[in-house]
């Protein structure tokens, strides 16, 4: 088969940024992928919303605890932006970070109770795929930073123990998320929503420059 040639701006693809976690053999841990019935852009909120686990999720292993009470803080990154809680870091959510890539994704830090074994932070890598406007597939790695026989003990310790608590969390989000309704909603952000707020400005000024860089592809061709 002949090769194709590529248009010459982009002779070659972009090289793909993937996170630490799936990367480094000091990480260990699992893929989930579903598909959830509703818009992409809700699932954005919910990778940055560091406010609804201990509302949505208060009866579930890992994030039964936390005040529902806080103040929501936001600190830059040269690659996006982080979301924490400002008085109770770690009872619950450590931090939800969106990092801006050509491979877009949340890094977020859940709690493990002692119970779950060493390796701290459960660290979930999150991605949504848009299928159509009212459909997506949300995929997420469960990852804690063991290796050796520590992080063979935590693979044993979740097929066998926690792949069921930690679909009864993804379970409560998606659950929530088909109810809202089409997008986009009738709503009012308040301070929790720093982050809602955040991610949604950064898609759109993306949308935006698309637009712009179409528009001038097409006058370039007209001309």
């Amino acid at each position: 088969m002949a090769a194709v040639a590529s248009d010459e701006p982009h002779a070659e693809p972009p090289p793909i940024d993937l996170p630490e976690e799936l990367i480094s053999p000091e990480w260990t841990g699992f893929l989930v992928s579903t598909t959830w019935h509703g818009n992409y852009q809700y699932v954005l909120d919910n990778f940055v919303d560091i406010m609804h686990p201990p509302y949505l999720h208060d009866d579930t292993y890992t994030l039964a605890y936390g005040d529902k009470s806080d103040v929501v803080q936001i600190d830059d990154t040269e690659t996006g932006f982080i979301v924490r809680r400002k008085e109770d870091k770690e009872s619950n959510v450590e931090r939800m970070e969106f990092v801006a890539c050509n491979n877009a994704h949340a890094r977020v830090g859940v709690y493990i109770p002692p119970g779950g074994g060493p390796g701290g932070f459960l660290r979930i890598i999150a991605t949504v795929v848009p299928i159509d406007e009212n459909s997506s597939q949300f995929n997420a790695w469960r990852m804690r930073k063991l290796d050796g026989w520590q992080g063979a003990m935590f693979r044993f310790m979740f097929n066998n123990l926690y792949e069921p608590l930690t679909w009864e969390v993804i379970e409560q989000d998606r659950e929530i998320l088909e109810t809202l309704p089409p997008w986009p909603a009738p709503e009012n952000l308040y301070q929790h929503d720093l982050g809602v707020a955040r991610i949604r400005r950064y898609y759109r000024r993306e949308a935006e420059a698309q637009v712009d860089a179409l528009e001038r592809f097409s006058e370039g061709k007209a001309a």
